[in-house]
């Protein structure tokens, strides 16, 4: 079977970094400025994304009237936060690759996500990434990154959790199946190998979302400078940086 790039606006996080501070005394395919790797369990994706359907052939039907054939379907995410928190099994300081546009490609130096963003703010004020050095504040403004970028994350999985959704308003959860549907509809021949549990209250079976190692999720961060950022450094414009998280399930 073909491995699939499935697209998770759900996840896409925006949100503003602390200020870094000198050194002195005192469905549409998603896009971005770089493009960050990550690695997601399969197991885990399967876990997490379920769906509930009354028919074990539901790709047994023509696209053009695929959505009439999947009114019965339901979903729901089933997501438990860790602690610490590790949504995906991501930590955005320590198993992140900036792979595509990073600030500098230069041998040696850390590929994660929040490097990347420290040296895109030194490259922003200071004209070069070298002046990440006058940042007294480094490891502090990579920390509080990591952090919120988790915390975002962990939200949007928590906030969904256990949320049973039907098939006309899960847009997100819909389209994933969907994507599966028109790209390789082999995984769902047989939905009975995809058997999780019944439900004790409606006695209807639950499946897991058929991923597949190698697929690829995506989803945007967008990291907005701190408010002040401009004025407490060199006065020079910072706008913001989109990163394209690219999650190759393994």
């Amino acid at each position: 079977m073909p491995n699939l790039d499935i697209y998770l606006p759900m996840f896409s996080i925006s949100l503003t970094s602390d200020p870094a501070t000198i050194n002195l005394d005192s469905y549409t395919p998603l896009t971005g400025d770089a493009v960050v790797d990550v690695n997601i369990s399969t197991t885990l994706m399967q876990g997490i994304f379920k769906f509930q359907s009354d028919s074990i052939d539901i790709n047994d039907v023509s696209i053009n009237i695929i959505d009439v054939s999947l009114n019965d379907i339901k979903y729901k995410i089933v997501y438990s936060c860790a602690n610490p928190i590790l949504p995906l099994g991501i930590d955005f300081d320590t198993s992140s690759n900036v792979a595509v546009n990073a600030i500098t490609n230069k041998p040696g130096l850390n590929k994660n996500l929040t490097y990347d963003y420290l040296r895109f703010l030194a490259h922003s004020l200071f004209g070069t990434y070298l002046g990440v050095d006058l940042f007294k504040n480094e490891e502090t403004i990579r920390t509080s990154l990591n952090l919120k970028l988790k915390t975002a994350l962990n939200n949007i999985l928590t906030t969904a959790n256990e949320v049973e959704m039907n098939n006309t308003d899960s847009t997100i959860m819909r389209n994933i199946l969907l994507q599966i549907l028109y790209n390789d509809p082999a995984r769902v021949a047989d939905i009975t190998t995809l058997e999780i549990g019944v439900d004790p209250v409606t006695n209807k079976m639950w499946y897991k979302i058929p991923f597949l190692a190698g697929d690829k999720i995506y989803f945007n961060i967008t990291i907005q400078p701190a408010s002040n950022q401009s004025a407490a450094t060199t006065g020079a414009t910072v706008n913001n940086r989109v990163y394209l998280i690219r999650g190759t399930l393994v």
